[in-house]
């Protein structure tokens, strides 16, 4: 598996975030990756496996990266397990940076200039890695909404795309203010088996990942519906 967090910024400078992006080698031709000992830049640059799930900040495409987390991990390792296994901190050394921890190889950089927030950018990145992988906590106290998040599904020649609606992005901005929402979700028609492997029942995934809520937030909040683009409701909670 080889997961890789982006703090970009677009060509024009006018807007910035973090992208994510999640791959795996299930099933995928992988010649000469020693997973026990593996070449994270070649995994990197040259054999990322098949892309998973996209979440975006910033439209893909373009955009200058300023500061980059790459992390390899064996196949299987579950995503919470490989969320407790990123390092909280930099072993030390100046960026370009290559380590090992645990069952995790990593690889960090940044652009010149941005060495002094080195240690800052890599905590942004790596507790974006460890939220969109299931370990950030429940807010307190719970939060409430008048009726149910939902989100919008549409499709193009790759796969589905999922994104707030207008309305649930405001509310999420009343009841977590501050809090850094992806704009879009996307996840390929071929590899939706793999995006479960990953994460699970992929509804109620979605939601989170979109919402940066926990399953518990989203229940006291009133549950999530899933729409697509026709019009039609294609999936609602049922723990509303």
């Amino acid at each position: 598996m080889y997961l890789t967090s982006h703090l970009v910024r677009t060509p024009a400078h006018d807007h910035g975030g973090v992208n994510t992006f999640i791959y795996t080698h299930h099933g995928a031709s992988s010649p000469a990756i020693d997973w026990a000992d593996p070449d994270i830049r070649r995994i990197a640059e040259e054999q990322p496996g098949s892309l998973v799930a996209a979440i975006t900040s910033v439209p893909a495409g373009g955009n200058e990266v300023l500061a980059y987390l790459d992390v390899v991990a064996p196949e299987g390792l579950s995503s919470r397990a490989v969320a407790h296994e990123i390092p909280s901190a930099l072993p030390g050394g100046t960026p370009p940076i290559v380590w090992r921890a645990g069952r995790l190889t990593l690889r960090y950089g940044t652009v010149i200039g941005l060495e002094p927030r080195a240690n800052a950018l890599f905590a942004l990145l790596a507790g974006e890695l460890c939220r969109i992988l299931g370990t950030q906590k429940a807010l307190t106290p719970a939060p409430r909404l008048r009726g149910p998040l939902r989100l919008n599904r549409t499709a193009d020649s790759v796969g589905f795309r999922y994104q707030l609606s207008p309305e649930s992005r405001a509310a999420l901005r009343e009841i977590a203010p501050g809090r850094a929402l992806p704009a879009t979700l996307a996840v390929t028609f071929e590899n939706q088996d793999d995006f479960v492997t990953v994460f699970g029942a992929p509804f109620a995934e979605f939601a989170r990942l979109l919402t940066g809520l926990t399953l518990v937030d989203i229940k006291a909040a009133g549950g999530i519906e899933v729409w697509d683009e026709g019009g039609g409701m294609i999936w609602r909670s049922l723990d509303r």
